[in-house]
């Protein structure tokens, strides 16, 4: 380098999309093992690269859902008095 000249940055190289493999090995991170159109081997998961989008409304929806649900479980578990004959 000549003096006062900054070094080039290091480029990473991309992960790739698919790595053959004629068995299970062991897991690897941000993969999955399965036969698809490269063949058997490991796949990106394209699941955990999506990223998460998280918002007030989808949170509130899901907690009126739980409480729905746990309602319905707790009429279901415990009969109305007035239908309990004896």
């Amino acid at each position: 380098l000549a003096e006062g000249a900054a070094a080039a940055p290091q480029l990473e190289a991309a992960a790739p999309d698919y790595i053959e493999a004629a068995e299970f090995e062991s897991e690897k991170e941000g993969y999955v093992f399965k036969f698809d159109v490269y063949g058997l081997g490991y796949y990106k998961d394209e699941e955990a690269s999506r990223p998460i989008e998280v918002t007030i409304d989808a949170i509130e929806a899901e907690k009126q859902e739980k409480l729905e649900r746990n309602a319905r479980a707790r009429m279901q578990a415990f009969p109305k008095w007035d239908t309990i004959s004896g």
